[in-house]
């Protein structure tokens, strides 16, 4: 008896878990730049910043959040719920610490 391969079955979950993990950064940094009081700046270099984090950000953190937390999935299938709030929680965390760090250290007004 052949075994099968599972490739194909873990594709629709690492579309969901990056989706998951890129709408989650990108609520996140939106409620950042509305809520926190901290805005990228007036100035051209802010601006600049600021989008150039928003565009290699949600790419950057669905590689370095979703690629590790798939493969612990992928490890241990009973962990299944736990790596999606874990998911959500480390891009949130990282999202705001990055964002805060740039914007209060990096390039303050």
């Amino acid at each position: 008896m052949e075994k099968q391969d599972d490739t194909n079955n873990l594709y629709p979950h690492a579309k969901a878990m990056i989706f998951q993990t890129i709408f989650g950064f990108i609520v996140t940094y939106l409620y950042l730049v509305i809520f926190s009081g901290i805005k990228p700046g007036p100035s051209i270099v802010g601006v600049v910043i600021g989008v150039a984090f928003f565009f290699l950000g949600w790419s950057v953190i669905a590689i370095v959040v979703t690629m590790p937390i798939f493969v612990l999935w992928t490890k241990v299938p009973p962990l299944g719920c736990l790596t999606s709030i874990v998911n959500v929680g480390l891009t949130i965390f990282l999202t705001r610490m990055i964002y805060l760090w740039l914007f209060t250290q990096m390039f303050p007004h």
